[in-house]
């Protein structure tokens, strides 16, 4: 696994590295600095130009200058430019400028009154690398005056740019821009991934990113603890339980989907077919009656469950939850009177591990009594209009801090929350929660989040807890995405190509076993 930190945490490892493990904070320097360096002469080469390093007054500024002097002893020219009040600056800065003038490296200052002049600075020579040694993750104020100047200039150079742990003007808790921000080729960060690196813009930003150890304590780590975490492809081939050789149809689960209406009968499809490619053993698709053909031509595996939604039988609704271990409810399910009575009957009385989507969480939003219901069994995947329509706030606010109205959503009403989006954010109470990175713009197509339903029912049928089915459910999505894009482009991805593309991720996750 990944674990993603915010800026107050990373801080508590670099505080306990130094002054309780005591190991020099030039010592951490030195090695990031070097991690920087051999970045950079991975792949660029020392005749194809100068190394410009963008530093202001801080320990970020310190680790760009202490770069710049281990490439030049490996044979790069290069150059420091700075930005900030001397007066200012660490004490581990100063040493490393006068390590810079021992060498004879070129150092140049700028200030507010000769900012206009930084564009020209920076191509009065061939440069094919800057490093960005401006700000790191301790920023906490927008980004104006010279500094904007010379992030404004290194973007417009087209040169490519090396940050040094974060890019300058990235706020690394949310990713958000600090006013103007350093579009970096490639970032390279100490320790662990900050969050403000997982969501966008702040990932966008990044480039490339590349995590180095650089000697911080393993115990320091560990008492600060994380804010997050994420997948690789690793963790599902280990996480995901294999096949017994012995098994049958009723090993692996059976599903209950309600879900469909007259006029959307496809979310149930796309629901259904999923659940089956996850390796469910028996699905049923509990759908108006009006859906029957639809249902027997795209899913003839499923056992179909036919209501009347004018006459709504709720004893059929009982025996079908009796039979089901994992129930699904609200893809394309409309918001008709029957709807609301299956939803209570589903909060007071099914017991299963359980799934609301779509036109289920439309429905819960307009009977708030009932969210005192919710437990840790129900999985909500709401996207961010639906979100707004369960807490009341509106998309924008919910937009600055998503990963706290999901957590706060599932800590109050004790259930999983799967805020869906870019970065696809699953909180459960008491815990730090999941950040999703797979998957593409390619998934921006409707029916995409019924296929979410489908998988994350299928882990919830293999046997997994609600909040392990929830994020490997999203993680799994995003591989199939991928897949999907590589397939056919991310402009033509449909619903139908997500579900039929989870096979593709099997068949890796079968061959890296």
């Amino acid at each position: 696994m990944e674990y993603y930190v915010n800026h107050v945490q990373m801080k508590a490892v670099d505080t306990y590295s130094i002054r309780d493990t005591g190991i020099p904070s030039l010592v951490l320097m030195e090695r990031a600095a070097l991690s920087v360096a051999e970045l950079v002469m991975e792949h660029f080469a020392p005749e194809d130009g100068r190394i410009l390093s963008v530093c202001a007054m801080g320990n970020n500024g310190a680790d760009g200058m202490a770069a710049a002097r281990i490439l030049a002893l490996r044979g790069y020219r290069t150059a420091v430019l700075f930005a900030g009040n001397r007066e200012k600056a660490t004490e581990e800065w100063n040493i490393q400028l006068g390590i810079l003038e021992k060498l004879g490296i070129p150092c140049t200052f700028v200030s507010d009154s000769n900012g206009e002049t930084v564009f020209e600075y920076i191509n009065t020579e061939k440069t094919q690398v800057l490093i960005d040694g401006l700000f790191g993750i301790g920023l906490t104020r927008k980004v104006t005056g010279v500094y904007a100047e010379l992030i404004d200039a290194m973007n417009e150079s087209g040169i490519p740019v090396v940050s040094v742990d974060i890019p300058s003007g990235i706020d690394s808790d949310s990713g958000k821009i600090a006013g103007t921000a350093v579009k970096a080729w490639a970032t390279v960060t100490f320790g662990r991934k900050k969050t403000g690196q997982i969501f966008y813009p702040g990932a966008e930003y990044c480039g490339m990113i590349k995590v180095c150890e650089i000697g911080f304590a393993p115990e320091a780590l560990e008492k600060a603890g994380y804010d997050a975490f994420g997948y690789t492809k690793a963790d599902l081939c280990h996480l995901v339980r294999p096949r017994p050789a012995d098994s049958h149809k009723g090993t692996f689960g059976r599903i209950l989907i309600i879900a469909g209406s007259e006029t959307m009968a496809g979310a149930a499809v796309f629901s259904a077919r999923a659940a089956y490619r996850m390796g469910c053993g028996l699905v049923k698709i509990h759908t108006v009656r009006e859906n029957r053909v639809c249902m027997h031509q795209m899913v003839p595996e499923a056992i179909l469950s036919l209501y009347d939604g004018e006459n709504y039988d709720m004893e059929l609704l009982r025996r079908d939850c009796e039979w089901a271990d994992v129930v699904v409810f609200g893809p394309g399910i409309g918001q008709k009177s029957h709807v609301h009575q299956i939803l209570e009957y589903l909060l007071t009385s099914c017991r299963c591990p359980m799934v609301f989507d779509a036109d289920g969480l439309r429905v819960l939003s307009e009977h708030r009594e009932w969210y005192c219901l919710l437990s840790d069994r129900m999985i909500l995947t709401p996207h961010m209009g639906e979100m707004a329509a369960l807490t009341g706030a509106e998309i924008p606010e919910i937009q600055k801090n998503p990963a706290k109205t999901a957590c706060d959503f599932a800590e109050r009403f004790e259930c999983i929350c799967v805020l869906k989006g870019a970065r696809t954010i699953v909180a459960q109470k008491g815990q730090p929660c999941y950040l999703n990175t797979s998957g593409c713009s390619a998934m921006a197509t409707a029916g995409s989040g019924d296929v979410l339903t489908g998988v994350l029912a299928g882990f919830l049928a293999e046997g997994h807890s609600c909040s392990k089915a929830a994020s490997l459910g999203v993680y799994l999505h995003g591989l199939a995405g991928e897949a999907a894009a590589g397939k056919y482009g991310n402009r033509a991805v449909m619903a139908t190509d997500l579900t039929e593309s989870i096979g593709d991720v099997w068949k890796e996750i079968s061959e890296c076993r």
